[in-house]
């Protein structure tokens, strides 16, 4: 009768990264989601409310959502800004030329 001789190798872990499919996702669901929403918005009111910039009604329907835009896209800077900030190597006498 023949023996069979088992061994075991070790596979290695590949690193951890900043990167996931799921925030990925999460992500862009969000953004879809936020894009619907602001579509269905203009188009309840661009007729009734019209899209005359000297009108009182403009400034109340569009220019909230400009600046509520300016707002957000600040905060979202800020936060990716302060993310990468505090997660940066800061041995930089160990990187490596590709990292």
């Amino acid at each position: 009768m023949a023996q069979t001789q088992t061994t075991t190798t070790a596979v290695a872990r590949p690193p951890l990264t900043a990167f996931s499919w799921k925030s990925a996702g999460i992500a862009i669901g969000a953004l879809i989601v936020f894009d619907v929403l602001i579509n269905v918005y203009e188009r309840l009111y661009a007729l009734t409310k019209g899209l005359d910039y000297t009108s009182p009604e403009y400034a109340t329907y569009w220019m909230s959502m400009l600046f509520a835009e300016l707002v957000m896209e600040t905060i979202t800077a800020a936060a990716l800004w302060g993310w990468l900030w505090m997660t940066r190597d800061r041995e930089l006498s160990r990187l490596t030329p590709a990292e």
